[in-house]
């Protein structure tokens, strides 16, 4: 194709099968309009066994590929599931060789010669609409600072942190590793204090030292996560802590904050990290959600939790 299709997987987990070329053309006549889904035909699963490669999208992934499908496509399921996407294209000649070649092919899907002449004029008309706009300064991009702040969970009485620390530090060290091969510069910040009145950290030693720990394991070096992290005891003093260390430390600098949570917590840290940067005027942070580590009667009475600070917001209280 002459065009390339860059989605976003905003939330939930998608699977993407991609097939070679010696496959794809009857992969797409025998399985056309079909839904995948579980338990899959005896058919389905000869045909995904042919595929080049699996892949696993999670909330936030970014992929780009060719063809024709949905812009848009929603899964209601256990969990929601978000994916869109927008087509570009670039002018190099090999591509802008290939548009121009597109009529000489006929069959099923191949636009007809009064749809393919429309579309010309309508890349004309769009390219002078450019050339006919004064040129607006860009600045060239260097891969700006990166800042990955994890939220604290809970630690026992010996510090071993629970699951939700360990899933979201395999998350975090992911994204510091992609975002580092992408060429930015990028830093972690962790956060969880200590209070024996509070059930998350009854320890002498801050929360966020011990999540230290698990990102560690988790292959992120010393030298990339700030020392002290923020010293907080919830979520509405993780928003404030963050956006105050934002505009002291990096402001100018910063393209970019992502909170990593677990899903059952993203609606309420997202709406509170909201409140706290714009109060400071500073951009939205992107709210990152991992899959619940617990399950069960503990993920019921997070989930409860969640649903009953979702409704105080409701009645029009900002906390």
């Amino acid at each position: 194709a002459w065009w390339s299709n860059v989605a976003k997987n905003f939330t939930g987990y998608k699977l993407v099968a991609l097939w070679g070329p010696g496959d794809a053309p009857e992969i797409v006549e025998r399985h056309e309009g079909e839904l995948f889904r579980r338990p899959l035909s005896p058919e389905q699963m000869q045909s995904l066994s042919k595929a080049a490669i699996i892949a696993l999208l999670e909330p936030g992934d970014v992929a780009s590929f060719s063809g024709g499908l949905p812009h848009a496509t929603v899964v209601v399921g256990p969990e929601l599931n978000l994916t869109a996407y927008e087509s570009l294209v670039n002018w190099h000649p090999a591509n802008a060789g290939l548009l121009l070649r597109g009529l000489a092919r006929r069959g099923k899907g191949v636009m007809t010669r009064g749809a393919m002449h429309g579309l010309l004029d309508d890349i004309v008309d769009a390219l002078w609409q450019q050339c006919c706009v004064s040129r607006v300064h860009v600045q060239p991009f260097h891969g700006g600072d990166v800042l990955l702040l994890q939220l604290g969970s809970s630690n026992d009485d010996r510090g071993n942190v629970d699951g939700e620390v360990r899933q979201r530090a395999v998350k975090t060290a992911s994204l510091w590793r992609s975002l580092r091969a992408a060429g930015h510069r990028v830093s972690v910040l962790l956060s969880g204090g200590k209070d024996p009145d509070r059930f998350f950290n009854h320890t002498e030693i801050s929360h966020w030292r011990y999540v230290r720990e698990a990102v560690l394991e988790c292959g992120v070096p010393a030298e990339h996560i700030a020392d002290p992290g923020l010293e907080a005891l919830h979520t509405v003093d993780e928003a404030l802590m963050a956006a105050e260390y934002v505009r002291r430390n990096c402001k100018n600098s910063l393209q970019s904050l992502q909170v990593i949570t677990s899903d059952f917590h993203v609606a309420r840290a997202r709406h509170l990290f909201h409140v706290a940067f714009a109060a400071v005027g500073l951009p939205a942070p992107l709210v990152l959600g991992v899959p619940d580590a617990c399950e069960g009667e503990a993920l019921r009475a997070h989930r409860a939790k969640e649903a009953s600070s979702r409704a105080f917001w409701l009645r029009g209280f900002r906390v």
